[in-house]
C-alpha cells in the first residue's frame, strides 16, 4: 500500500493485492474502492458485488465487507 496524497484530514492509498483480505469495517469513515485494473469483489453479509476497471464504490462507515481479488487487483481507498 502506498499513501499518494491526502484529502481533508484522509489518506488517499494506492494497493495492490491478490486473495481473500479480511471481513472488516469502518467505524468513523466511508471507504472508497476505485479499480484502476483488474476486479474485486466485495462480499456484504446481504450481497456480493463485483467491480471492473474504471468502476467504483463507497461503502459507508460501519458496513462489514470482505475484499477478494482472484487476480492481483489494484484499488485507490
Amino acid at each position: 500500500m502506498h499513501i499518494v496524497g491526502d484529502l481533508n484530514d484522509y489518506h488517499v492509498k494506492l494497493a495492490k493485492f491478490k486473495g481473500e483480505f479480511v471481513w472488516n469495517k469502518h467505524d468513523n469513515e466511508d471507504e472508497l474502492f476505485f479499480i484502476i485494473k483488474g476486479t474485486l469483489l466485495i462480499k456484504f453479509r446481504n450481497q456480493d458485488i463485483t467491480l471492473n476497471e474504471g468502476e467504483f464504490l463507497i461503502i459507508p462507515k460501519g458496513i462489514g465487507h470482505l475484499p477478494i481479488a482472484k487476480k492481483s487487483a489494484c484499488d485507490v481507498n
